[in-house]
Formats: structure tokens, C-alpha cells, sequence
């Protein structure tokens, strides 16, 4: 018999009774999630301990927290103003016992159909702390994953029974919720039958059936959900702040690589199912970058979240960054926990469209040769959200054409008034304000002048306002083009005005509101200045 206890989210004052059936977890309380892959680890740990422990009380009406046998789940159920996906999200939290951290990403799962649930499992000691100095062996990592998902009471580096594992606490917690036990789950987390769909077989011989399961992790939970996507055949992998292990051989040097289980072939889930999304000012950005590349999943591209339009969708996404949250630890927990995650003026997620496409993306490409579909733009328009803006006079440069629709290279050339509009950027302090447009940072537009994105003037002004002559920018008021700065020093492709007939004045063709231009056989977009447009790159 599961013994139960049910606390409801924000109803309960007293301290929940935790009963206890066999063994229990024994989780830390001090969560040093900031030690992956940092100069000054130290500092950086105690940073994020602080921040991912901490809660916010979300409390949507349909979370639940349950209590089972010594560990720990929150149910968001299943929301029934919407069709069953016949699908459930399984998420796998960090190592600090913040199983309850994950509620407004759960309910955007369940608005979209999902049965969803965490639970708390041998997460401490993290992987990498065991084994990022272990040169000797570099499958330690390999072996600690499989420890905590199916255990091993007789491990060299940590050891689990198997009632503290992965496996045997997801089976224990959709067969409660399933009414498989003899005590009866809540009406309020859903109608069993449908979290039976994400169990097989019967009795004796009951299962979890992972490929009606999404799995989620974030920080040392992503690095687990990956290795459950290696494991088992699931519906596909979702990664936040993490995958963070890695072999640390000199991090001051960047010397330091992959965890080899991550590009052996052997994993049961395509790696094309798998997606992840990190925050580059976050203290664990060397280590997702490096494995989420490693990994090879989906295109070979990075997408900065910040630059969709949520309108247009993410395109073939499955490695995503964010360069918002501009503190370490508080980078680390921006992407999912509820307590970090950016919130809208009105409370929503600020991520929300980003994790809709990571649940729903269709843009695999198994399934794009099988079936001749799939845009990847599944759900991430319906829920668009705010959009951030760009900083007055954002200075321009060519980059890389991105494969979505970038808020910073989409152009119209508005005939009337003679200006270039940036469509989709705003000034970042009158998001509601009109679109930037080209302009001079001078008013004379003279040579050498820098060019840059700014709020347009009540009426179109010279420096404002541009000729399109056999595919050159040129200035109306000083007859001088659009170029690449031929300055040695000066910045890869930022753009200044200069003498039209100079090679690198160059002729820009407007395809499908990209500026295009071919430079030494290599094509480039006209696009707003903005860090990390393309790369991801981390930052410290």
C-alpha cells in the first residue's frame, strides 16, 4: 500500500508529515549548482545554492504536492478545457529538493494537453562533482547516470537502491496516479485513465510506457533526462541550464570536453527528439554549450529566444539560449524555475513561447522525411507574449542570416517617407512605440559615419532617410553608401557610410524582408548589433 499524504499548494500552513515506507533520500540542503565549469567556483556555488533552493509560491489552482514513501512529486494534472494529448511531462529537478520549483512550466504542459509530474530522486551527490577530475575513467559519468536511474547498491561513486531510483519512482508515482495502488488519487489531478496512457502491460508485469513521455530536467535534472532519453525510447528530451557534466582537464584554458556516453550512438531516443535551452550569463553556460553541440541535435545553428518573433515561431530550433538574465546565479535558474524564469507585466512567463516549442516542435527530421511536414512553428505563435525590445540607436552590422525571423534583420523599405523600418524592434523603453528605422548617428551622414536603428522622428528627417540604388544604401543626405568598415581595427562587420563606389559599398538584395548581401562567397543579412545574435557564446 502507498502510504499519501496530499498538501495542497498555498492551503496549508502547518508542516507537511512526511511518512515513510523503506528507505529514504538522503538530499542535501546546500545545492552548489554553480560549480559546473567555473574559474571561481566557489563564489559562483554558494550564488546559485541561494537562488535555486529559494521558492516562489506560484500555486496554480491545479498543482498538488505529494509526499509517497519518503520522496517527493508536484502534479499539475491535466487541464480539461483542452484535448489529451495522451502524453505525459515527466520533470526531473536540480539536486537541491526542488521538485515543487516547476509549476508554471508544468501548466503550460498541461495547457497543452500533457499529464505532467516531477519527482525528487537520488539527485545528490550531482554528477559532476563526482566526476570532473576523474581522468582515469572517463565513463564515470556514464556509470553515475545509470546508477541513479535504475540503482546500484554496490556503485564506486555513489550508491542507490533501487527505491531511490528513476525508474522505480516514476513507475511508483504514475501507478498511484493512475489508480493502480489501493489508496485512490484526487479527483484534482486528473481523470486515472488518462495517466494510465503513460503505463503498460498489467499487474505484476506493470510498466512505464516512456514513449508517451516527454522528459524534462533542469541543471543536474537536465543531465538525467538525457541520460533517460539514452536509456529508454521517450517522446522526447527537454534540457534546461544543463546537460553540466563535463571532464575538467584545465578549465582556465578551456580545456575540457564531453562526457562520451553523450556521442556514442547508443541512446534509444534520437538525439533529433532532443532540445535545450540555457542562459549564457548562467555559471553552467561552458558546459550545455559544449554538450548541446556534442549532442547533435536537430540543426547545426543556435537561437537566441530573445530575437523571435514568437508570431513567426522558432524554425527547426533545438539548441536555444537566452542573454537576459545578466547574473550568474540568477542566470542559471532563468530558464525554468519559477522563481528566476522573467515574467511578462501582466505575470506570464516571458519563456512561455519558448518552452511551448520545445513540447511541441514537430520539426524533427524524422519526422519531416516521413511525413513532408513539419515547421517547427507548432504552438509558439498561440501564446506569444511581450516581445523584447532593442536599445535606442543599436549600431547596424551584417551577420549571419538566421533560419527564424529574427527581430533583428527583418526590413521594409517604406517608399512615402524614405526609411528603412526594422519591423519587428521597439525601443526597448516604449515597447509600444513604432518600428526603429536606419539612420545616421551624425546628422550629416558624412564618411565614416556609423550606422544604427533608431526611434523615427514625428516626421521623416534627412538623417532618416535612405535612396535603394541598384541594391546600395544610399544616404539622402550625403550621397554616401552603406558598407563594411575598412578599418583594420574596427569591429567585423559593423557598417558605416562611405564613398559608393569603394567594393565594400555594398549591393544588398531585399528577399523575404532580408537584406542580403554575398561577401567573399559567403551570404550575410543587414541586421541590427545585438550580443550573442547567433553563437550563444557564453558570458562571464
Amino acid at each position: 500500500m502507498l502510504v499519501l499524504l496530499l498538501a495542497m499548494v498555498g492551503q496549508s500552513t502547518a508542516s507537511p508529515l512526511r511518512v515513510s515506507v523503506g528507505n529514504n533520500v538522503a538530499v542535501s540542503t546546500d545545492e552548489p549548482r554553480i560549480q559546473e565549469l567555473q574559474v571561481d567556483t566557489e563564489t559562483f556555488r554558494d550564488a546559485a545554492a541561494a537562488l535555486e533552493k529559494e521558492e516562489e509560491d506560484i500555486s496554480p489552482e491545479s498543482c498538488v504536492d505529494l509526499k509517497l514513501n519518503g520522496y517527493s512529486g508536484t502534479v499539475c494534472g491535466v487541464n480539461t478545457t483542452v484535448p489529451h494529448s495522451t502524453k505525459c511531462l515527466l520533470m526531473l529537478p536540480g539536486k537541491g529538493d526542488n521538485f515543487n520549483s516547476f509549476k508554471l512550466f508544468q501548466t503550460t504542459a498541461s495547457d497543452l494537453g500533457y499529464s505532467t509530474f516531477s519527482v525528487q530522486y537520488f539527485a545528490s551527490p550531482d554528477t559532476f562533482s563526482k566526476c570532473h577530475k576523474d581522468f582515469e575513467d572517463l565513463d564515470c559519468g556514464e556509470q553515475v547516470r545509470q546508477c541513479k536511474q535504475e540503482g546500484c547498491e554496490t556503485g564506486t561513486k555513489i550508491k542507490v537502491t533501487v527505491e531511490q531510483s528513476v525508474n522505480q519512482r516514476v513507475l511508483e508515482m504514475l501507478k498511484f496516479l493512475a489508480g493502480k495502488d489501493e489508496q485512490q488519487p484526487p479527483a484534482s489531478i486528473g481523470d486515472p485513465a488518462q495517466w494510465n496512457t503513460c503505463l503498460a502491460g498489467s499487474g505484476d508485469s506493470l510498466a512505464v510506457n516512456w514513449p508517451k513521455i516527454a522528459v524534462a530536467g533542469g541543471s543536474e535534472g537536465s543531465g538525467q533526462a538525457a541520460w533517460t532519453g539514452h536509456a529508454h525510447s521517450v517522446d522526447r528530451v527537454i534540457m534546461f541550464s544543463g546537460i553540466d557534466d563535463a571532464i575538467e582537464y584545465n578549465l582556465a584554458k578551456g580545456n575540457y570536453s564531453s562526457p562520451p556516453w553523450l556521442s556514442n550512438g547508443k541512446g534509444k531516443t534520437p538525439k533529433s527528439k532532443y532540445f535545450g535551452f540555457g542562459e549564457v550569463y548562467g555559471a553552467a553556460c561552458r558546459a550545455w554549450h559544449l554538450n548541446f553541440d556534442t549532442i547533435g541535435m536537430g540543426a547545426v545553428d543556435w537561437t537566441n529566444v530573445n530575437l523571435v518573433d514568437p508570431t513567426y515561431g522558432y524554425g527547426t530550433a533545438h539548441k536555444l539560449c537566452s542573454d537576459r538574465t545578466k547574473s550568474s546565479g540568477g542566470g542559471h535558474i532563468s530558464t525554468v524555475w519559477d522563481r528566476g524564469t522573467p515574467k511578462n507585466s501582466d505575470g506570464t512567463p516571458a519563456y512561455r513561447p519558448t518552452w511551448i516549442h520545445m513540447l511541441t516542435s514537430t520539426s524533427l527530421p524524422t519526422a519531416v522525411e516521413d511525413a513532408g511536414a513539419g515547421n517547427g512553428a507548432v504552438g509558439a505563435g498561440v501564446d506569444g507574449g511581450e516581445v523584447p525590445g532593442l536599445p535606442d540607436k543599436t549600431e547596424v552590422r551584417l551577420s549571419a542570416c538566421e533560419s527564424y525571423k529574427s527581430l533583428t534583420q527583418r526590413w521594409a523599405f517604406v517608399a512615402a517617407d524614405k526609411q528603412l523600418q526594422l519591423i519587428d524592434a521597439r525601443n526597448a523603453k516604449a515597447p509600444n512605440g513604432p518600428a526603429l528605422v536606419l539612420a545616421c548617428k551624425t546628422g550629416t551622414c558624412a564618411d565614416k559615419t556609423v550606422a544604427m536603428v533608431t526611434t523615427p522622428a514625428k516626421d521623416a528627417t534627412p538623417p532618416q532617410q535612405w535612396e535603394l540604388k541598384g541594391g546600395q544604401i544610399m544616404s539622402t543626405v550625403s550621397s554616401m553608401c552603406l558598407g563594411q568598415d575598412p578599418k583594420p581595427e574596427a569591429e567585423a562587420g559593423l557598417l558605416t557610410l562611405q564613398d559608393c563606389s569603394n567594393p565594400t559599398a555594398y549591393k544588398f538584395k531585399l528577399e523575404g524582408q532580408l537584406l542580403k548581401v554575398t561577401v567573399e562567397g559567403d551570404q550575410a543579412c543587414l541586421s541590427a548589433k545585438y550580443a550573442n545574435v547567433t553563437k550563444c557564446q557564453c558570458v562571464f
